[in-house]
């Protein structure tokens, strides 16, 4: 899953603990932090891969952050993504066995600030009274536009089949211009309650431009942690659909006339 994300279910508490100096209140420093997990299934024919992204949202004062998973297992998060200051850890297997190293329970963040002092940040990655998040395994079915269509409006209304799964309690869609996702935010992203099944953008597309859509069902929860830090934490089910928009007219009128030219010279050679 794929930039921006998310609103509604999934239990997260963060508490915060200072360690030396820190500057100020973590809130100062921290705007959000965010936990993907999920089977991506792709686009048809794709091999299915289950993953997990972890994004901490920050300001400049952040050297460095490290995550101890309830599994036991330590990672460094990176920087340099777009936008800046964000700290990510993200890891895709080939089985869900690869999940393993992280689990369900509490993710623990340490967060060094450069000059010194540090918070650590605590986690549960699960529902509300303690049980773990469940991935929804209806797969979503997108029905326009389907994978390959060509000359889609630059408003097109993204449909799907209605949510049957009793364990998602949100959508997500995102677009952005393919058909390779590039990381940080995508072009366009909204939550939607379950029961949607379309959408139309705010804002047109390019023409004559490779999109990609993602269209997510979750297990999802939001909130705001005791010390006012935005989170939210998800498992999910996606797929993907790549399509092309349609060219501007002025396009179209050149490929009508070179059609046209191109039959005139054969008529010629006639």
């Amino acid at each position: 899953m794929r930039g921006t994300r998310l609103t509604t279910a999934a239990v997260v508490v963060l508490m915060l603990v200072s360690a030396g100096a820190a500057r100020g209140a973590a809130s100062d420093h921290v705007t959000n932090i965010w936990m993907d997990q999920g089977a991506y299934y792709g686009r048809p024919g794709d091999p299915v891969s289950y993953g997990i992204e972890i994004v901490l949202e920050g300001d400049s004062t952040i050297q460095s952050v490290s995550l101890l998973t309830p599994a036991s297992n330590t990672f460094a998060l990176s920087t340099g993504m777009a936008p800046p200051n964000w700290w990510w850890h993200e890891a895709y297997f080939d089985t869900p066995a690869g999940l393993a190293a992280y689990g369900d329970g509490n993710y623990a963040f340490t967060i060094q600030y450069a000059g010194g002092g540090s918070d650590t940040t605590t986690i549960p990655f699960s529902r509300v009274g303690g049980g773990p998040l469940v991935q929804p395994t209806q797969k979503p079915n997108i029905t326009y536009p389907t994978d390959g269509t060509m000359n889609v409006p630059v408003t097109p209304t993204f449909s799907w089949d209605a949510v049957q799964d009793a364990n998602a309690n949100q959508i997500w869609i995102e677009w952005n211009k393919g058909p390779l996702f590039d990381e940080g935010p995508p072009e366009g992203s909204m939550g939607l309650p379950v029961t949607a099944t379309n959408l139309t953008p705010g804002s047109p597309l390019l023409s004559g431009t490779d999109y990609q859509a993602w269209l997510d069902f979750l297990d999802d929860r939001a909130g705001t942690n005791t010390d006012g830090i935005p989170f939210d934490v998800n498992k999910y089910i996606e797929v993907t659909t790549q399509f092309t928009t349609t060219p501007e007219p002025a396009t179209m009128g050149l490929i009508v006339i070179g059609v046209a030219g191109m039959l005139a010279r054969r008529g010629r050679k006639s």
